[in-house]
């Protein structure tokens, strides 16, 4: 152990620079992560479809992993399956997956496999019985909206992370601003200065994705400043909308937070739930592009497409 100790190189700064180098996608490196993504987004249409009332959240889970499997010989999944209908999708990482799905329940579902090494991290947020109720649709319209913002942000070479965090949670504040939940006379710079974004989204706006689900890149390479995003990231864009019984209690508790907050009209999402809407998106050269396009995103895609 001692003579191998000296022969390894212990400089701080080698780990970080091989995260900095695994960050970067190579061309094969970037067909492969397309073709998991693909894969994963036909799984997840085909659960769309698959989706009823009163079935239990681990049908869904099964079906998801049985597809999968059947149809292109997948046997790991990138991480435990989230499956999560009403209240308990306000758990962000709420993997029971038992509860029986109700009419009128919101359906949350975050599932991502693991094939040739490489890693695909998904979410949709759909109603269980295909119909969005007008509460649901607010929520889910803010959260896309942060989504696409974020998307539609990021500059290779330019952007740095923070930014993006920041735009997903100022972008979301001013959706429950508008929609009354937050209210109208403070300014969103205000709120978002003091914390208030961790009471509805209390997580970041995505992470690095490749060999690992969260991969290296974003928090290891503590030698770049504020992380700037760069062509070949491949990262998640997973803005969301959670009403979490604790945290709604600590800002309703709270001096500096509870002035912003409509008690009254936060009090009718109490057993709501929340929305997620995770991309997994390339950073190329002199665009941004998502691997979940050919998913319904939209209200009226959703909508359409369960329809059908």
């Amino acid at each position: 152990y001692a003579y191998l100790n000296k022969k390894f190189n212990h400089d701080k700064y080698i780990y970080m620079v091989l995260c900095d180098t695994r960050s970067i996608k190579n061309e094969r490196e970037k067909k492969l992560l397309k073709y998991i993504a693909k894969i994963s987004n036909e799984a997840h249409l085909a659960l769309m479809k698959y989706m009823a009332v009163g079935l239990n959240e681990r049908d869904t889970e099964n079906f998801f992993l049985q597809y999968l499997r059947d149809k292109y010989y997948t046997r790991f999944m990138a991480y435990e399956c989230i499956c999560a209908s009403g209240k308990n999708a306000a758990t962000l990482h709420y993997i029971l997956n038992n509860r029986d799905m109700e009419n009128g329940d919101i359906y949350l579902t975050d599932m991502g496999i693991n094939f040739l090494g490489y890693n695909s991290d998904i979410s949709a947020t759909f109603p269980v019985n295909g119909k969005f109720t007008d509460m649901q649709k607010n929520i889910y319209n803010i959260v896309l909206e942060s989504n696409r913002a974020v998307i539609n942000a990021i500059k290779p070479g330019i952007t740095k992370y923070p930014e993006i965090d920041k735009l997903s949670k100022t972008t979301i504040l001013k959706g429950l601003q508008d929609i009354g939940i937050l209210k109208s006379e403070f300014s969103v710079e205000d709120m978002f200065n003091d914390g208030l974004a961790r009471t509805f989204m209390p997580h970041s706006v995505g992470h690095f994705l490749g060999l690992d689900t969260h991969d290296v890149g974003k928090r290891n390479v503590s030698y770049k400043s504020n992380a700037i995003l760069q062509s070949g990231n491949f990262i998640t864009v997973e803005p969301g909308i959670y009403f979490i019984d604790f945290l709604m209690k600590q800002a309703e508790e709270s001096a500096v937070l509870s002035k912003y907050i409509n008690f009254d009209e936060l009090k009718k999402y109490k057993d709501f739930g929340g929305v997620r809407i995770e991309d997994d998106v390339m950073i190329e050269d002199d665009y941004v592009e998502s691997y979940q396009m050919e998913l319904p995103r939209t209200v009226e895609e959703i909508e359409a497409y369960m329809k059908k």
